[in-house]
Formats: structure tokens, sequence, C-alpha cells
């Protein structure tokens, strides 16, 4: 979706005003984050919010791309990560670094069998691009039934992010205070 309509959301729903704005400081701190949870624990959700403020802060005036998911299938017809990316966006993936537009991609777990996409552009997103990308990851198992989401292709994160560039939506233990730049921020910390 390249988006310039809001997201339907329930009256009901929280608009954590203070995640979003930080979700969105951090993308233009680092270009490339992640936010990681497990499954439903609102990081679609969160996801429209992001859009919505987004879109209130620029209007039309810079893009917002959403995708969902990361199909084998389908990017290898494409044939690869940046035609596949064009398809979807209009703009080549070779063309995305100095693209100045938000990619928010939902269910990104699905992108770690591609290590073009990850060699190629994510490890390339940072300070001095122009692309703005959020990832939106589940880990652990949804439920009974649903074989293979604990299998090698969804389970090792193919780069490292610093801290600062993770959003756990829960409380993470093992980051001390003094190890982060920027204030700690989760869904249970908002």
């Amino acid at each position: 979706m390249s988006s310039h309509r809001d997201y339907y959301l329930e009256h009901f729903t929280n608009p954590r005003a203070d995640l979003v704005d930080e979700l969105i400081a951090r993308v233009h701190d680092y270009h490339i984050i992640r936010v990681i949870g497990p499954p439903a624990s609102g990081k679609t959700t969160l996801m429209k919010l992001m859009v919505n403020k987004l879109l209130e802060m620029n209007g039309p005036t810079k893009s917002i791309h959403v995708l969902t998911g990361w199909d084998k299938q389908e990017v290898c017809g494409a044939p690869g990560w940046a035609r596949y990316l064009g398809q979807k966006t209009g703009v080549h993936g070779e063309e995305w670094l100095s693209n100045p537009a938000y990619l928010l991609l939902d269910e990104a777990q699905q992108t770690y069998w591609d290590s073009g996409l990850w060699a190629s552009f994510f490890k390339s997103a940072g300070p001095g691009w122009s692309v703005f990308i959020v990832l939106f990851m589940s880990y652990g198992s949804p439920g009974e039934g649903l074989e293979g989401f604990e299998s090698e292709l969804y389970s090792s994160v193919p780069m490292h992010f610093g801290p600062d560039q993770e959003i756990f939506l829960r409380l993470e233990k093992s980051i001390s205070d003094l190890y982060l730049a920027q204030k700690p921020v989760g869904l249970l910390l908002d």
C-alpha cells in the first residue's frame, strides 16, 4: 500500500501516543528499526497507529508504503527482492535507499530467508540515506497447529541491531538503562 489514507481503528483502541512518537523519533535517528513481540501482542495495531501519525505529520508529502509478509514464491517469481519491492511500491529496490519515504513491513520475520534483501538493503539503510524502514517482527509460536513457525526459515535475524533500534513489546530485563542512549519503550512501558 502506498498510503495517503489513514487506517481505520476502533474507537476503543489505545492511541499509545508516547510509544508511536518514540518509534518515529527512533526511525528518524537510525533509518531502520525493528519492533519485536510475540504473536497477538499488538504489532499490527501499533503499525497502523504509526501510519496514521505519519500521515498526520506529513500529509501527502512523503510516501508511506506498508507491506505484510514476504512470500518466498512471490519474491523469487519477481525475480528477486529489488523487483518485488518495485512491484509492490512502485520504487525499484535498488532505488529505495535514496527514496525519501517510509517502508513499514508487518510480519517481517518472513524476510529472514532473503539474504539479498538483508545484505543489499536493510544492512545499508542508516543515517545518510533518505529511507525510513520499520520492521514489525514476531517471535515464538502463535499457538498450536501452526507448524513450521519456529523453523530455521524464521528463526535467525540476518543482521545486528543496536539496542535503541530494537523495541520489544514487553519489558526486556536484560537491557540496562545505562546501556541505552534513549529511554526504554515498549507496549508494557507506555
